[in-house]
């Protein structure tokens, strides 16, 4: 009996420290879906600041096309310098300059703006690809800690199985036991 006993202290060891890793592992899954969670709304985020981008892009695009199309019909380029020497007086040249001057600076920083968003679109979408990589590594991690899981709750059973065969051996030999004595006692 002491030895059937001693087995079942073992066996309810070895289940409680499975019930500890279980309840680790489930720890980690519910922080894996988390992150998974996160990933996805990052994911989505990304997407809008993408569309958003574009929007803006395509519209400067209609408006370098436009003034491009202008330019065009003003018989090509148009020559900032005839516009300079065209000037009546030197108040009339210094409004030009400055109106020149006006703009080649918004030309310029029309453009300088069109190439950093392209730029930073390329980059966004970099951004998802790399974050839809993290997703996929994330997810296959959740699929191998549900497996674990699994695992632990069979291995779990497996051993409540064995306690209750240990118990019901035990109790079967001390059932033997008492009939034993009863007959000794009877003899």
């Amino acid at each position: 009996i002491d030895k059937n006993l001693s087995k079942q202290a073992d066996t309810e060891e070895q289940i409680a420290a499975l019930d500890r890793k279980l309840s680790k592992t489930q720890e980690k899954l519910d922080a894996k879906q988390a992150e998974i969670k996160k990933t996805e709304e990052e994911i989505a985020q990304l997407k809008k600041e993408i569309e958003a981008l574009k929007e803006r892009i395509a519209k400067r695009e209609e408006v370098l096309t436009d003034r491009l199309k202008s330019l065009q019909s003003n018989g090509g380029n148009v020559s900032y310098l005839e516009v300079l020497l065209g000037a009546q007086d030197f108040g009339d040249f210094l409004d030009r300059a400055t109106a020149v001057t006006t703009i080649m600076d918004q030309d310029k920083n029309i453009m300088d703006t069109h190439i950093a968003e392209k730029k930073e679109l390329e980059e966004k979408k970099q951004q998802v690809e790399e974050k839809m990589a993290e997703l996929k590594a994330q997810k296959k991690e959740l699929e191998d800690l549900k497996a674990q899981l699994d695992s632990q709750k069979k291995e779990k059973k497996e051993l409540l199985k064995k306690l209750e065969e240990q118990h019901d051996e035990l109790h079967e030999h001390k059932m033997s036991l008492e009939e034993e004595e009863k007959v000794l006692r009877d003899q």
